[in-house]
């Protein structure tokens, strides 16, 4: 009852005023400014990891190219398991065969859906298939297909969000500190003025 009484003479006033459109103004366009930067950055953290993806599997599908063998084959795929990033890699032959990683490696495989973009299937791996074609007959070895971990970009994602909330928090409570000190000087004036003609 006591926090009512105060705050109500405040708002009627020339400072309650100003704090209060400045207040208004900072919730709906400061918001809306930090959620468009934030959505630019995420789309452009997304859009890295896309094109890191399909380059990293291009090059990795020149490699298996100019080694048909299965063994060698074999040996590509677990290197690419064991680097961490790659959560899924197996490699389909021509002829049916498929060359997949040790179970040791990946005993519990995803099921293999090639994406399109970042994000689909919600299962948090972006697959990707590749054909392979011999450089010397150029007829179609067969398919690098590899899945790539999207945690480590939904977890920077989750944290530019949250330190946007934070900032936007801190800028809209400092701007109302600044605001209602700031009115306060302005008015003071405009206060005596009204004293001075009431007196």
């Amino acid at each position: 009852m006591a926090g009512r009484a105060l705050i109500r003479p405040f708002f009627p006033t020339l400072t309650g005023r100003m704090v209060t459109g400045i207040l208004l103004v900072n919730l709906v366009l400061i918001p809306a400014l930090f959620y468009g930067v934030l959505r630019s950055i995420t789309e452009e953290y997304k859009e890295q990891f896309v094109n890191y993806a399909r380059a990293q599997t291009y090059a990795l599908s020149n490699l298996a190219a100019k080694d048909s063998d299965p063994q060698g084959l074999a040996d590509l795929v677990n290197d690419l398991m064991l680097g961490g990033q790659v959560v899924y890699a197996d490699f389909v032959m021509s002829n049916g065969q498929r060359i997949q990683a040790d179970a040791g490696l990946a005993p519990k495989a995803p099921t293999f859906q090639e994406d399109f973009a970042f994000g689909q299937h919600e299962d948090h791996i972006y697959f990707i298939a590749l054909p392979t074609f011999s450089p010397s007959t150029a007829e179609t070895v067969g398919n690098l297909r590899l899945g790539f971990d999207e945690g480590g970009v939904e977890e920077r994602v989750a944290m530019s969000l949250r330190n946007g909330a934070y900032l936007a928090t801190g800028y809209i409570i400092l701007s109302l500190i600044i605001m209602a000190i700031l009115g306060s000087h302005l008015t003071r004036s405009i206060r005596q003025l009204g004293n001075a003609t009431r007196r």
